[in-house]
C-alpha cells in the first residue's frame, strides 16, 4: 500500500485479519437483517389474517344473530378442515411425484419408448383413450 508521499507501507497481518473479520461480521449482519425481515413479514401476515378473521366473525355474528362462541367454533372447525385438506393435498402430490419419477427412470432417455416398455414402466396399467395423444382429451373441436 502506498501513502500520499509515495512511500510503500505494508499492511500488517493483524490489519488483514481485521479486514477479513469485518467482512465476515458484515455477512453475519446481512443474514441477521434478512432473518429479521422474514420474521417481521410473517408476523405481519399472521396479524392481518387474524384481523380479517375477527372482522368476519363479527360480521357473521351481527348478520345472523348467532352467539359469538358458536361462530368462533364454526370458523375454527373450517380452519382445521382447510389445514387437513392442504396437508392431504401435499401428501398426494408428493406420492404422485415419486411415482412419476419412478416411471420415468424405467423409460429409455435416448429414444422413444415402445409400447411394451411403457406398459412395464407403468406396471401394466395404461390408460388408453380414443385420442392419439392423451393430453388432448379436452380439446374437442
Amino acid at each position: 500500500m502506498q501513502t500520499k508521499t509515495g512511500q510503500r507501507r505494508d499492511i500488517s497481518t493483524s490489519s488483514k485479519k481485521a479486514i477479513v473479520e469485518k467482512k465476515h461480521s458484515t455477512e453475519g449482519n446481512c443474514e441477521k437483517i434478512r432473518k429479521y425481515w422474514v420474521r417481521r413479514s410473517k408476523l405481519l401476515a399472521r396479524a392481518k389474517e387474524s384481523l380479517q378473521i375477527l372482522t368476519l366473525e363479527r360480521n357473521i355474528q351481527v348478520n345472523s344473530r348467532v352467539p359469538q362462541l358458536d361462530v368462533k367454533l364454526e370458523i375454527k372447525k373450517a380452519q382445521l378442515r382447510l389445514k387437513r385438506g392442504q396437508h392431504l393435498l401435499s401428501v398426494l402430490h408428493t406420492n404422485l411425484s415419486v411415482k412419476a419419477n419412478d416411471c420415468l427412470q424405467q423409460l429409455p432417455s435416448d429414444r422413444s419408448p415402445t409400447e411394451d416398455e411403457l406398459s412395464n414402466a407403468f406396471n401394466g396399467q395404461r390408460l388408453h383413450t380414443t385420442h392419439s395423444e392423451p393430453y388432448n382429451l379436452g380439446a374437442e373441436l
